[in-house]
């Protein structure tokens, strides 16, 4: 159930993801390029479970049984503050791995399902700012009778797709860290869905 739900979100993210890239090269945002990490540079992820097992390879494939996301982090950019809006993104929690938790008697998945919800609540409030920000610059183009800039409002909507997209991201990780630790002998028998 968790995961269809979890790929029909996907799907849907994707789809909102390819449309914004669209409009964002379309509008001539630069930004996406000088904020990209360097080529060659490979990217380090929290957890041995995602290395890559290339060294040529930037990312690594993160695949579990019939589920796939992009773990790859965001550019910079997308999390700092954009024209002023004093908009920060919360920082994503570190993989837990729940091979490695299973030695804690669970204390570290809970861990991580703690700062999951506690994110979640922080992204949320992130996404809140941004809306509220952009309601302020479209209240303030329309008392000046001047069309709001289409980059910002492109941008923008990025950086709330993004910060949903990484959402699921967390809430994926935390998926993933508790299967891990079922494997690995819990006391959880039936390996049933994790209810958000």
């Amino acid at each position: 159930m968790l995961k269809d739900k979890l790929r029909n979100e996907t799907f849907k993210t994707l789809a909102v993801s390819a449309g914004l890239v669209v409009a964002i090269a379309a509008s001539g945002a630069f930004l996406v390029a000088r904020a990209a990490p360097a080529p060659g540079k490979a990217v380090k992820l929290a957890s041995a479970t995602f290395k890559s097992k290339s060294n040529t390879a930037t990312f690594a494939a993160s695949c579990g049984d019939e589920m796939t996301l992009d773990m790859r982090p965001d550019p910079a950019w997308v999390g700092q503050s954009f024209a002023k809006d004093d908009c920060w993104a919360p920082k994503l929690p570190a993989f837990v791995d729940g091979y490695a938790a299973y030695t804690t008697d669970g204390k570290k998945v809970e861990a991580s399902m703690a700062q999951m919800e506690k994110y979640i609540v922080q992204a949320h409030v992130y996404q809140k700012c941004i809306a509220s920000f952009v309601v302020a610059k479209r209240a303030e183009a329309d008392s000046k009778h001047v069309p709001v800039d289409k980059a910002f409002l492109v941008i923008e909507d990025h950086r709330l797709a993004a910060s949903k997209a990484n959402e699921k991201k967390v809430a994926t990780q935390v998926e993933i860290t508790i299967a891990q630790y079922n494997e690995n002998g819990s006391a959880c028998t039936d390996g049933g869905d994790i209810v958000f």
